[in-house]
């Protein structure tokens, strides 16, 4: 565990820090029930806590807890859904897309 040398380290330690405070705050204070908000916080969770394999690699902590290699912990995976299931709630796109392509639809049947 030599900090000396190199920063990267302490910069992904601080970015799990903050990504883990930020997420838990986003679903804590919550208090609308806003599904955007929600899936937010764990999109910023799940992507904070991608940081634990690197910086168990960084620090050599795999070598002397080799049980943290065996942890599920990447979810790199349920970033990109996460992700477009929160772009999809807070655009307008959604709402009214049908309604507009029907509109077009029907314009284009008569004439």
């Amino acid at each position: 565990m030599d900090f000396s040398n190199n920063i990267t380290p302490i910069l992904y330690i601080l970015g799990l820090i903050q990504g883990i405070i930020f997420s838990g705050i986003l679903v804590y204070l919550d208090q609308k029930k806003r599904r955007s908000t929600l899936l937010l916080g764990l999109f910023i969770f799940a992507y904070s806590v991608n940081y634990i394999k690197p910086i168990s690699r960084y620090l050599n902590l795999n070598e002397n807890y080799p049980f943290l290699n065996n942890l599920p912990l990447d979810f790199s995976w349920l970033l990109f859904a996460l992700f477009y299931i929160y772009i999809r709630n807070i655009s307008i796109l959604p709402y009214y897309i049908g309604y507009a392509f029907m509109g077009y639809a029907n314009k284009l049947l008569i004439i």
